[in-house]
């Protein structure tokens, strides 16, 4: 069953000679249940179009779907409903949470305003059965932010964004602000929460190697436009457009052979497309 559908998504800002395409004609959709992955390189659109799913940003032509419901034709009272029903994780925790804020109070927010667990301490309860299901301790919910590590404060984050038991959570390149030590153990916590919640899920990135270890499937956009689509294990094995494949060949290989392979085929492509204009002059 499809839990979010883009169809035919554009947006441009400016106008006249000014006017900028962010992205053109965008569709692709999240099955409910998966981890469904969009990936391109930065300023390609992928931030611009979450921001349109969030309700954050307009477009200017195309629909979004969720549930089967167009997000155009909801009216204020539904709007409330989908800010539970999806989450949004940002890519920097740093700048998401309210340095300001005990932990206890950014996961609680979310059920105040939407009314979830009743009393201060069942909410209190709540909060800390998240904590420890993202692997921290519940004596950290009296903790600040600013006290934990990079790595700690998404986990703090992801926790925020469960508390109003969401169907579909966005992930905004989640990792890519984190030290590569602290990244596989966040994508491993989101790939159980996922099982263990059966949540769907939007993993928006940057870097294929991230990607491939996550997602069942992955849309490929290139300024703007989706070049590639399909069952992420086939596109990252045998990519068929040639963004893809520089995308491929952008992760970083720990076989010096096999980046010395690279490094020739590209110096063979380069000398090849030299003498084919030398050619033509």
């Amino acid at each position: 069953m499809t839990i979010l559908e883009v169809r035919s998504l554009s947006k441009s800002f400016g106008r006249g000679r000014q006017r900028f395409t962010a992205f053109d004609d965008v569709s692709f959709t999240v099955e409910e249940g998966t981890i469904t992955g969009l990936v391109g390189e930065s300023g390609c659109g992928k931030t611009t179009i979450i921001r349109c799913i969030m309700g954050l940003e307009s477009y200017d032509s195309g629909e979004i779907l969720f549930d089967g419901r167009s997000l155009d034709k909801t009216g204020f009272s539904h709007r409330r409903e989908l800010s539970k029903d999806i989450q949004l994780v940002f890519q920097d925790p740093t700048a998401s949470l309210n340095p300001r804020m005990l932990v206890e109070e950014l996961i609680c927010e979310g059920m105040v305003v939407h009314g979830l667990h009743g009393s201060a301490g069942q909410r209190r309860d709540e909060a800390a059965r998240l904590l420890e299901m993202v692997g921290l301790a519940a004596r950290d919910l009296s903790r600040y932010p600013g006290s934990f590590s990079g790595g700690q404060r998404q986990r703090i984050a992801i926790a925020r964004a469960l508390a109003v038991k969401p169907r579909l959570l966005v992930c905004d390149e989640p990792v890519s602000a984190l030290d590569v030590s602290v990244q596989a153990q966040v994508l491993g916590l989101l790939v159980d929460m996922q099982r263990d919640l059966n949540l769907s899920m939007l993993f928006v990135a940057h870097n294929l190697a991230v990607v491939k270890q996550v997602c069942s499937s992955v849309h490929v956009l290139n300024a703007g436009r989706i070049v590639e689509s399909g069952d992420a294990d086939t596109i990252l094995e045998h990519p068929q457009d040639a963004y893809t494949q520089s995308l491929l060949e952008a992760v970083p290989v720990p076989d010096p052979g096999v980046a010395q392979a690279r490094l020739a085929v590209r110096l063979w492509e380069r000398s090849a497309r030299r003498a084919e204009t030398e050619a033509v002059l």
